[in-house]
């Protein structure tokens, strides 16, 4: 094993990456229930233990500086281990598996009839939950698991890939198209 890797904080990789989502302090605090001091202390400690800023102070909150940028895809990796780690040490039945999907509301319309329905028969531990409107999501504060949308996804460390084509059109009557042209 790797010396460094033995050192590694693993729960302040947690703090660091409810930070990322939160944007704020006082927000991952409200995710991870602690206080705010526990968390700036935390992510102190990791920037110490990296010897590098994970985040810049703006207007706006805390925002990833470049190593904090180039961390969160490994950080949610961890997470994601994590969870797989303890859900398959888990015996017995587990717990139902809830996935938020944020999409419009035509396309929760569409997965409907097309079969979600028989996705949820056929897996009985995945409960899905749509968030059908237009309003952005932020996927990595935990708004959702999944988003459908009609266009790519503005932050840098979410995965896209695109499920299907849609064509669209615009229809009017001649009697339209005569006046307003």
């Amino acid at each position: 094993m790797h010396p460094k890797l033995r050192e590694l904080p693993w729960d302040d990789v947690r703090v660091f990456l409810a930070v990322a989502r939160a944007g704020s302090l006082k927000g991952a605090a409200a995710q991870l229930a602690v206080d705010k001091a526990t968390v700036s202390r935390r992510l102190g400690a990791l920037e110490r233990w990296l010897d590098g800023r994970l985040f810049l102070r703006t207007r706006e909150g805390l925002k990833p500086s470049e190593l904090g940028q180039r961390l969160t895809p490994h950080a949610e990796a961890m997470e994601s281990a994590a969870r797989g780690f303890t859900s398959t040490s888990t015996p017995g039945p587990s717990k139902p598996e809830r996935v938020r999907i944020a999409t419009t509301e035509a396309l929760a319309a569409r997965l409907v009839r097309s079969g979600l329905l028989d996705l949820c028969e056929a897996h009985p531990n995945l409960e899905l939950d749509l968030l059908g409107g237009n309003r952005p999501v932020n996927l990595l504060r935990g708004e959702a698991e999944l988003a459908l949308r009609f266009s790519p996804p503005t932050q840098k460390s979410l995965r896209s890939r695109i499920v299907a084509r849609l064509g669209f059109g615009l229809y009017a009557s001649a009697r339209y198209l005569t006046r307003r042209g």
